[in-house]
């Protein structure tokens, strides 16, 4: 009777430690190539997010800038105290999201959706932070 000898955690008999060897080290060696081609798609699925993120945050502040040369004007001139109303900010976030997202690629919408990542936020914080530039004087009121 072959002793068991215990290698890698595992009890094996002496003449199969030779064979076992090898196996652990094909087996190391097809979960290393598995990891590295699991970690190259990781990286190019958060490039194509990443990608996707900024053309929506480009859309958002091209639409900004839009929405202030056709609409925000004029809504401040008719205003008594030159401000606008909740309502008409509320109207103008719902213009924001439309207008943004008919900027989008189907593509680039396809990812956002695909990664759940939260559109409406992006659009918003990307708006907002370039409407507080704006009046910061960092970006020239169009």
């Amino acid at each position: 009777m072959t002793p068991l000898k215990k290698r890698w955690g595992v009890f094996t008999k002496s003449t199969d430690s030779r064979a076992f060897y090898f196996a652990v080290r094909a087996l190391n060696g097809e979960r290393e190539e598995r990891m590295n081609t699991v970690i190259i798609e990781t990286l190019v699925s958060l490039k194509t997010i990443n990608a996707a993120v900024g053309e929506l945050t480009n859309a958002a502040e091209q639409t900004v800038l839009e929405l202030n040369q056709t609409v925000v004007h004029g809504l401040k001139e008719a205003s008594a105290d030159g401000k606008l109303t909740q309502e008409e900010i509320a109207n103008l976030g719902k213009l924001l999201l439309d207008g943004a997202l008919a900027k989008m690629s189907d593509s680039g919408i396809g990812v956002l959706k695909a990664a759940n990542v939260d559109i409406n936020a992006i659009v918003t914080g990307a708006g907002e932070a370039l409407i507080a530039r704006i009046k910061r004087g960092e970006v020239e009121n169009i």
